[in-house]
């Protein structure tokens, strides 16, 4: 029997051939373009998709070509639509089967077509955006900032389009049509209230019980049936604010929506706790004063009236990351902390006075720019040692940029590296005295984690507009004990990991800050020629053996996964000694830096066997923060749990200590529920207090669950 044409096809086609395109979007030839070729391949015809052309008729699109699109309505024969006759609507449905698997220029010109059109906050397409953050991030940035004055879909052609698309699309390929966030897609959690995006739009039924609601608050990636769900997890590292907020987990309204504790005002007020139910604590006044800063003026809240000297002057800055109001801006200032001076003290924290707040200064250098195409990306993370001085934080970005940003006394270098494509750094660690950066990467290419090592140095070469700092090297020493105002950093590699989202980790040697000493009087790093054997041999065998570390290791957590992974860092530390502190042959090696494979230091490709390894991985439920002790004879690891509960750890032979042991638990216990950082105190001046060791056996435990800080001290091995 022929084909034959209905009498409503008739008219469709009537349709179609008086309609025009709903709009001329700059470039929509390069959807085009993409059909012809999808088309060309048989096994891509047959798809079911609705075409607004043909008055909203349900079409299998058949093939296509320089004419236009072919589409096969009910039993007729085939219909070719003519390109000026296809609406924008029609483009992004016939595109929608394809898009996922096609170039990144495509998907991106899809995605402002979806924008365009009121479908950019829907699930697929923000799983869309979620993967071409990583492929194009200069694009994607450009796209979500699109969308956010974007319209939301309304009763149009192109709204029926793109939703029957994705649905008859789905079917076709004999699986569940996707659903909008909150659905019951393998792999995706309900959408969490007050959330951006789709989820701003209150179509997703909230979370049933516990068990979802708590999915929800995470975020996780993986399916019932344990499966990685790749859009899931790409859309982790996007960076939006319901990302970050469900990287950091579940915060106190989570825990305390339902509680009853929470006074009224006028109870609160006699009761010394403010609206929230929280006690009040005493904030001394903020004062001003013409005195201080270069004459400039100054606030401050501990002192009498400030002296006309700044005095013993002190101050301590750092960067702060924050999910930003406005678009564009990169979410990382440089914030002074604590500072004295005039005989005064300023607790309140400031923006420096000297060396730019916001942003951070680093994120302008042209070298991070032309790293990154241009494109920071969102700041996940910011580490810096605590066991000796360090001038330099090194931020990570899930563009894969990595950058040392400083203080006002680390000079101007700020170095930065840029991760290959594909992986998306997420926490890092910088060993106690600044030799290297321990950062998680999460693989997108094969859903895998990682950890990059990167050498760190911190002597300042001439030209860079830094200066060389009193107690520096005065020759570049990677991977040597320094200051952290880094002036050189380095990828040498990565350690392959078991386990596919790494969350946290923590990176720690076996020694501390400590004096160099040259017939047993303390001298500074910039006196120290390691060109000479006999000071070599002092700091392999001799006075100085202690200065760096000979063991270390790192605990890196995955909370999605309820894993935690030790990995032992004695090679690189062993190697570095053998490197520096032997030989002259082999000192003369390390003169030879550069960025080449085989300049120095050398990368694992090159040398292997300074590679360190994974040696443990234990199951801990929900895993949200790590840490360990920085040196010493009581070694510890801490792992905190969403629970609430401070599980310590005996770490072996990792701690470099001469009895061997194996990785086990031996105390716990509880502080405020999903603890996200454990902090190290600091110690006390004089050696008779009670805290003077706090470096060493305290730590500060912040719980965003249940807005409390836990001051905790180790004791032995509880």
């Amino acid at each position: 029997m022929r084909p034959y044409l209905t009498y409503p096809a008739i008219l469709l086609l009537a349709a179609a051939l008086a309609g025009a395109r709903l709009t001329a979007a700059d470039g929509a030839g390069e959807l085009e373009r993409y059909l012809i070729e999808v088309m060309k391949t048989p096994a891509n015809a047959g798809f079911s998709v609705t075409v607004s052309g043909l008055g909203g008729s349900s079409a299998k699109l058949m093939a296509a070509s320089d004419a236009g699109i072919e589409v096969r309505v009910g039993n007729a024969g085939n219909v070719t639509l003519m390109w000026s006759r296809v609406s924008d609507g029609d483009l992004y449905s016939f595109c929608h089967p394809f898009v996922a698997k096609a170039a990144a220029g495509v998907q991106a010109r899809f995605l402002a077509t979806a924008i365009a059109l009121g479908h950019g906050r829907e699930q697929d397409n923000q799983d869309l955006l979620a993967a071409l953050r990583t492929a194009d991030p200069a694009r994607a940035q450009a796209l979500a900032a699109q969308l956010e004055v974007a319209p939301v879909a309304g009763k149009d052609a192109g709204k029926d389009a793109g939703k029957d698309a994705g649905k008859d699309a789905g079917k076709e390929a004999g699986k569940e049509p996707a659903k909008a966030a909150g659905g019951d897609v393998p792999g995706e959690t309900p959408a969490v209230p007050g959330a951006e995006g789709a989820d701003a739009e209150g179509s997703a039924p909230a979370p049933k019980g516990e068990r979802e609601r708590l999915a929800a608050a995470l975020g996780t990636p993986f399916s019932k049936d344990g499966k990685l769900n790749r859009a899931a997890y790409l859309r982790a590292l996007g960076g939006t604010a319901r990302s970050i907020d469900q990287w950091l987990g579940p915060d106190y309204a989570f825990y305390h929506t339902a509680d009853n504790h929470v006074p009224a005002p006028k109870a609160a007020a006699k009761s010394g706790l403010d609206k929230d139910g929280f006690p009040t604590i005493y904030l001394a006044p903020t004062r001003t004063a013409k005195k201080g800063h270069n004459n400039a003026g100054m606030v401050y809240q501990i002192g009498d009236e400030p002296s006309a000297a700044a005095g013993d002057y002190s101050s301590t800055q750092g960067q702060v990351l924050y999910v930003p109001d406005k678009p564009g801006d990169p979410g990382c200032d440089r914030v002074m902390i604590l500072e004295e001076g005039q005989d005064v003290l300023t607790e309140s924290p400031e923006p420096p006075w000297w060396g730019g707040a916001h942003p951070e200064p680093a994120l302008a250098k042209p070298g991070w720019l032309e790293a990154c195409g241009g494109h920071l990306g969102v700041p996940l993370n910011v580490n810096r040692t605590c066991a000796e001085w360090d001038n330099c934080g090194l931020i990570v970005f899930n563009s894969g940029l990595i950058g040392a940003a400083g203080t006002c006394t680390a000079g101007s270098c700020n170095p930065c590296l840029m991760l290959p494509k594909g992986k998306v750094p997420t926490a890092v660690s910088i060993t106690n005295l600044n030799e290297f950066a321990l950062v998680t990467v999460w693989d997108t290419e094969t859903s895998k984690g990682q950890l990059a090592v990167i050498a760190l140095s911190s002597v300042q070469p001439a030209g860079s507009g830094g200066t060389t700092l009193f107690c520096e090297w005065k020759e570049a020493h990677p991977c040597l004990p320094n200051s952290g105002a880094y002036g050189f950093i380095k990828l040498i590699g990565f350690i392959d990991l078991p386990i596919a989202m790494p969350s946290d980790v923590i990176a720690v040697g076996n020694r501390s800050s400590d004096w160099i000493r040259v017939n047993g009087k303390n001298t500074q790093a910039k006196e120290i020629d390691l060109g000479q054997q006999a000071m070599r041999d002092s700091f392999n065998t001799g006075e100085n053996r202690g200065r760096s570390s000979n063991a270390g290791f790192a605990v890196v957590a995955s909370r999605a996964e309820n894993k935690v992974v030790f990995v032992d860092l004695a090679p690189l530390f062993l190697y570095i000694r053998e490197m520096y502190f032997t030989t002259a042959d082999n000192y003369a090696k390390t003169t030879k830096i550069g960025p080449g494979v085989k300049e120095w230091p050398y990368t694992f490709d090159a040398e292997p066997r300074w590679r360190p390894h994974v040696v443990r991985t234990i199951d801990v439920p929900h895993p949200t923060a790590v840490s360990a002790t920085l040196s010493g004879a009581n070694v510890h690891a801490y792992i905190a749990t969403l629970d609430g509960t401070l599980r310590l750890y005996k770490v072996g032979a990792l701690s470099g200590a001469s009895t061997n042991g194996d990785i086990a638990q031996c105390g716990e216990i509880k502080v405020g529920r999903n603890p996200t950082c454990i902090a190290y105190a600091k110690n006390h001046w004089n050696e008779t207090d009670p805290h003077a060791q706090g470096l060493l056996n305290e730590m500060l435990v912040v719980s965003r669950g249940d807005r409390e800080i836990d001051w905790v001290e180790i004791k032995g091995d509880s």
